[in-house]
């Protein structure tokens, strides 16, 4: 880098670990708002004590069908789950209820994962079960967002926030959800809510000074 350059990290959830060895030479600046200036969709954490086992028996299954039989009447719904194993069994559990509804998965495994997610840019399917794989870097229109099981350890406290950020990230406002189905409250959960609502107020505030 030349003498007189500018050296600039980008990160929409850096570590505390970065965050620390740089504070004390760089200049840290948040920028809270897309550009449409709407609020990040605050997740709501809903308990489901057999999340893990729901693709077994219809009534584990019934929490997370009912609130995707509400959440596709307006949109397209991303399921995060925590292993490929977890996803293939809940593709197959919500098909066997929901005949009617195109779906499938996607994972980092799938040969046919660039068409399927695609066709999941273009609305074709209702639902899109999928892992990790699609916690960054894509982006839908009209969508909402379930994670099953966000206490596992997968979903750290960065992979939450990531992954809640795909809703409403472009396009006309509408309604996406987000939800986050744990059997136990982790401090992870309890981060990502606290950090997402943290930039809200922060957001109101550039809106109300004007910046």
């Amino acid at each position: 880098m030349a003498e007189n350059g500018c050296l600039i990290y980008l990160s929409a959830t850096p570590s505390k670990r970065l965050l620390q060895e740089i504070h004390s030479e760089f200049a840290v600046l948040k920028m809270p708002l897309r550009f449409h200036q709407r609020p990040l969709i605050v997740p709501k954490p809903i308990h489901y004590s057999r999340w893990a086992q729901a693709y077994r028996k219809k009534r584990w299954l019934r929490p997370l069908l009912q609130h995707l039989q509400r959440l596709v009447k307006k949109n397209f719904v991303l399921v995060f789950c925590p292993s490929i194993q977890l996803m293939k069994e809940m593709e197959g559990a919500v098909r066997r209820q929901e005949a009617s509804w195109l779906l499938t998965s996607v994972s980092s495994q799938d040969e046919k994962r660039r068409e399927k997610v695609q066709s999941a840019r273009s609305q074709v399917y209702k639902v899109l079960f999928t892992t990790m794989i699609l916690e960054r870097g894509v982006t839908f229109e009209n969508v909402s967002v379930v994670v099953l099981g966000a206490n596992h350890p997968v979903f750290t406290k960065s992979a939450l926030v990531q992954i809640a950020g795909r809703v409403d990230r472009k396009g006309a406002f509408t309604e996406g959800e987000v939800i986050f189905f744990y059997d136990q409250m982790t401090e992870a959960i309890r981060q990502a809510i606290k950090e997402i609502n943290e930039m809200n107020q922060l957001a109101r505030s550039w809106l109300t000074d004007g910046v």
